[in-house]
């Protein structure tokens, strides 16, 4: 998966320099990492983890993970709740 530059707009106004943005783009095009839905305890897809949390709270989610190694995000109107590892 490849930031696009709305994106990368989205990252900034969440306060992530160029330099992170890059680390955090190149970091999940490798597929650095995990996503499981905590209501299933399975595995997901990160274009799934995406749909169900919406592009701004998975960015803040991939965001966090990258330089803190884990992240949990949810939505509570949705009944999502995902958690984020970096490998």
């Amino acid at each position: 998966m490849v930031l696009n530059s709305s994106q990368k707009d989205e990252l900034r106004r969440q306060g992530y320099n160029d330099r992170d943005i890059a680390e955090i783009g190149l970091a999940l095009d490798a597929g650095e990492f995990t996503f499981t839905n905590e209501k299933t305890h399975s595995r997901i897809a990160a274009e799934t983890a995406k749909t169900m949390l919406g592009t701004t709270a998975f960015l803040s989610g991939i965001g966090r993970a990258c330089f803190h190694a884990t992240a949990i995000r949810d939505d509570e109107s949705r009944g999502v709740e995902i958690f984020i590892r970096r490998k």
